[in-house]
């Protein structure tokens, strides 16, 4: 039902554009359309564990921001390398994540309270690390050009500018399916989505699973953050508000129950 009439308008949609401007389907607009779905469907992937639960994060699109800023100031400003500044960006994310998880479980607060509240959170500290200055990642003639060539665009399979950021879009895909259907991770996601004090009572420690789950969403933030900084090297301070409504929205149109 759902997935038919999802499809049917993507369809429309695309035959639309198509009329609309002929280019559309060009290969350069294809290419650069891979290369840029790659950040937004992996804030997807985030969300959809926390959804499966019946809870929401709010805080993904500055937690996104946030790691690219991160990421950003300390290698523009020659604290560290590419490679332990993008460490640093995935610590930061898990931490956030972590504490989104306290604050759910433990704190009982309502997830649309607690994720709003680390949303401005992760905005203001983006501010602050950044000096409300705009940040700018390595692009390719720089010293260190191969970030934009590992996450953006490379030359593979005889391919110039092949979209890079797809093949690891895919890698996530279904690494995030392997997690939610063969794991236990994925059935007491499941379960808890369900019914929580049902997981609870089976003996499912259901704290500590949720705790889990809104760490993995604020990895996959991380790496999502990493493919927004290679698609637009440039980042402002509120970077990435307003993209947990294109995650949310991608994961209900994919089927996910909002119950």
């Amino acid at each position: 039902g759902q997935v038919v009439t999802v499809t049917i308008g993507l369809i429309v949609l695309l035959v639309a554009f198509a009329l609309i401007n002929p280019n559309f389907w060009s290969p350069t607009n294809r290419t650069n359309l891979l290369r840029q779905i790659a950040p937004i469907l992996i804030i997807g992937i985030a969300q959809s564990y926390v959804l499966i639960t019946g809870n929401i994060d709010l805080s993904i699109g500055s937690v996104v921001g946030m790691s690219t800023m991160v990421a950003a100031t300390l290698m523009s400003k020659g604290i560290m390398s590419p490679i332990p500044a993008l460490l640093v960006t995935l610590l930061c994310c898990l931490l956030i994540g972590v504490l989104n998880g306290l604050l759910v479980a433990k704190f009982k607060l309502p997830p649309f309270i607690a994720t709003l509240g680390t949303q401005m959170v992760t905005l203001g500290l983006g501010s602050i690390i950044t000096n409300v200055q705009t940040q700018r990642f390595p692009t390719i003639g720089t010293a260190n050009e191969w970030f934009k060539k590992a996450f953006y665009r490379c030359d593979l399979l005889g391919i110039k500018g092949f979209p890079i950021g797809a093949v690891y879009l895919f890698a996530a895909f279904f690494i995030a399916i392997f997690l939610l259907s063969k794991t236990k991770f994925g059935r007491y996601a499941l379960a808890i989505g369900s019914n929580e004090e049902a997981a609870r009572l089976s003996g499912v420690k259901t704290d500590n699973w949720k705790i889990l789950i809104y760490t993995v969403c604020g990895l996959f933030c991380a790496i999502a953050g990493i493919f927004y900084a290679a698609c637009y090297t440039t980042v402002i301070p509120g970077t990435g508000n307003g993209l947990e409504m294109n995650g949310i929205t991608a994961v209900i149109i994919g089927g996910t129950s909002m119950a």
